[in-house]
């Protein structure tokens, strides 16, 4: 959304307003604004933090810290979301990572996936990436929104190209189960009521 442009000292840059940002609704360019606004904000916490604590930054920025830092990142949104994929995807590279990120330490890592379950996600995020590939040839090809978002005049006509592409991709399932899989992956599920 944002133009990256002017550098600042390390390879930092300041966010920029889109070329086209006045042909935005109102409501967009506020959302932009308070965006970009927010970035700019952290972007000066970070930069404050490199300067004035170069060694909290040092280990923030080590590359174990994201693998360390992701689950608890993510556990909040799960119980909103329901979706355990990311969650789960984080705890398998977590684990797999675990003596890299605690070599001198002797205990084992309490989080354990057997090979059928990494074989389970692994599936699982095979059929994820099938499903990106297709709502990217729908978008492309004018079917569904690009941005999710729809007019209220073509709220009912997106709703029914998504059930015939949601119906394409669970036709595609081999058995009951992968069938329910495909049901649980599709992105734009139904409201009930």
């Amino acid at each position: 959304m944002f133009k990256h442009t002017q550098p600042i000292q390390k390879g930092w840059v300041i966010p920029e307003r889109p070329e086209n940002f006045n042909s935005f609704s109102q409501d967009e360019e506020k959302r932009i604004d308070d965006d970009l606004e927010s970035e700019i904000m952290h972007k000066y916490y970070a930069a404050q933090v490199c300067k004035r604590a170069p060694r909290h930054w040092a280990v923030i920025h080590q590359p174990m810290v994201p693998i360390i830092r992701k689950p608890v990142w993510l556990v909040s949104g799960v119980w909103e979301n329901k979706d355990l994929f990311f969650l789960r995807q984080s705890l398998i590279s977590l684990a797999m990572h675990w003596k890299e990120i605690f070599p001198d330490i002797q205990l084992p890592c309490l989080i354990e996936f057997t090979g059928k379950d990494i074989e389970s996600h692994c599936k699982e995020e095979e059929n994820m990436d099938g499903i990106g590939q297709m709502l990217a040839l729908s978008r492309d090809q004018g079917v569904l929104p690009v941005d999710d978002m729809v007019e209220p005049k073509d709220y009912e006509a997106a709703c029914e190209n998504s059930r015939k592409f949601k119906d394409i991709f669970i036709g595609l399932a081999k058995d009951e189960a992968e069938r329910d899989l495909y049901t649980k992956l599709w992105p734009y599920q139904e409201s009930e009521g």
